[in-house]
């Protein structure tokens, strides 16, 4: 009994601290879920209702205060940023990126060596413009500009080492598929790794990039014209395989990030815990009957 017991309370310990990792993304019409061994997504909040666009931007999880950051835009058309409680739905503006100018930022990416978050917008150039984004006010700062003269980055994300990648397009005047990116994040520099080897609808050029704990990279990208997907990404390489079509009408150009996955209310933990107590005075009654 005491072995039964002692099973129990480890499979409990870890069934409420070890919950799987959920893939967030937001689109078309507010945040999803997305399935990484399907591809495919779930509206969870719609904010169409409240004249909040998240397709365009990009999407990260902060463990600090535990909610999900994002950027896109309201009735005033000026980039934002948001935060995002993603059990309760609850969506708050923090601030606009740069109130006096029509500056829209394409993507968000959170350093996970040092809390602090980025951003990439075109900003009147031919190559993206690099930025800081301040998590309490949502302003930006200019921090660089890609490398190349047609550089183009709508997507990014860090992977748990701190090497941070983009999605984008190396050159766009000379081609028409999409690129993967390593970008410096200290100053916005750009490398080319290769290229993603879509050609059809609107590429992977625009989609954020997510890490999954085991160091997978994820996507989203145009399985033709018509239709989204999951993909899987090789870091090392851009090599893509698909997962699946994601089947809502979510678009490809919002952002993915992975978030712990909801936990047992109190109550339901107070419930097992009273359980294993149960357990243990019969386990000790029957003992002392002998």
């Amino acid at each position: 009994m005491k072995r039964l017991i002692s099973t129990l309370a480890l499979a409990c310990t870890f069934s409420l601290t070890f919950a799987a990792d959920t893939l967030y993304a937001t689109g078309v019409g507010g945040l999803y879920t997305v399935n990484t061994g399907t591809g495919a997504a779930t509206l969870l909040y719609n904010y169409a209702g409240q004249d909040i666009h998240l397709h365009n931007g990009g999407l990260v999880y902060d463990p600090v205060s535990d909610l999900l950051y994002a950027n896109g835009y309201d009735t005033t058309s000026k980039s934002a940023l948001y935060s995002i409680n993603r059990f309760s739905g609850t969506i708050t503006r923090i601030g606009y990126a740069d109130p006096d100018t029509g500056l829209q930022l394409q993507s968000l990416a959170l350093d996970p060596t040092s809390g602090k978050l980025y951003s990439t917008a075109m900003y009147g150039q031919q190559s993206s413009a690099y930025f800081e984004i301040d998590k309490s006010t949502g302003v930006a700062t200019k921090i660089g500009n890609a490398s190349g003269q047609f550089t183009a980055i709508y997507g990014l994300g860090f992977r748990s080492d701190g090497a941070m990648f983009g999605n984008g397009f190396f050159d766009y005047s000379t081609k028409g598929t999409s690129d993967l990116l390593s970008v410096n994040s200290v100053t916005g520099a750009t490398t080319l790794i290769g290229s993603h080897g879509l050609t059809l609808g609107r590429t992977m050029a625009y989609s954020g990039i997510a890490f999954a704990g085991d160091g997978t990279m994820f996507s989203l990208g145009s399985v033709d014209s018509a239709n989204a997907g999951l993909f899987s990404v090789n870091p090392l390489s851009a090599q893509v395989s698909l997962i699946g079509n994601t089947v809502e009408p979510m678009g490809v150009d919002g952002g993915l990030a992975f978030a712990p996955s909801s936990v047992p209310e109190p109550a339901t933990m107070t419930v097992a815990g009273i359980g294993l107590i149960g357990l243990a005075r019969r386990s000790r009654r029957r003992s002392s009957a002998r």
